[in-house]
């Protein structure tokens, strides 16, 4: 079955409504009869013409690795603890703020990371840090040539429900 907007925000709502998450105390939504179909761009128009702006981690930052240059910002949330955070992610909050970093790592501990298969420490290695800059530059490079973005990036997969509501 293929739901229109509406009937979809409405299932999302009411599935909501069945878990522990503040939104299960709610009654109603103001946008679930919400019908416009607005994308990221319209969206991040609308925020930057309402004079609100966007949030600065959606800025991008250069790095350079190896002599090549790339640019870097978080694609989904401003939550240094995200666990749908991609490992440049995670790269730019070591690099923009150390301290929010290293509070996400001191919860790895007794077999829990962020991860399953690096933590945090391990990532932050010099070489580490370069090699999945250099990787990231790569998909940058063919996310240009295939005409897709890798910004403000929702679709990719999965993730959690403050960040779809």
């Amino acid at each position: 079955m293929k739901y229109g907007v509406k009937e979809f925000n409405t299932v999302v709502f009411e599935s909501l409504k069945k878990t522990d998450l503040p939104f299960a105390l709610l009654t109603e939504f103001p946008l679930i009869n919400n019908e416009d179909n607005l994308i990221k761009e319209d969206i991040i128009r609308i925020l930057k013409e309402s004079g609100i702006g966007i949030p600065a981690y959606y800025n991008e930052i250069e790095y350079t690795v190896n002599g090549k240059v790339g640019k870097y910002n978080r694609s989904r949330s401003g939550c240094f603890f995200c666990f749908f955070q991609k490992k440049i992610e995670w790269v730019w909050l070591y690099e923009q703020n150390p301290a929010k970093f290293f509070q996400a790592m001191a919860y790895e501990k007794d077999g829990y990371t962020w991860m399953k298969d690096e933590k945090l420490e391990e990532l932050i290695a010099p070489n580490r840090l370069n090699e999945i800059k250099e990787k990231f530059l790569i998909q940058q490079k063919d996310s240009k040539e295939n005409r897709t973005t890798l910004k403000l990036d929702f679709d990719d997969q999965e993730g959690c429900a403050a960040c779809f509501i």
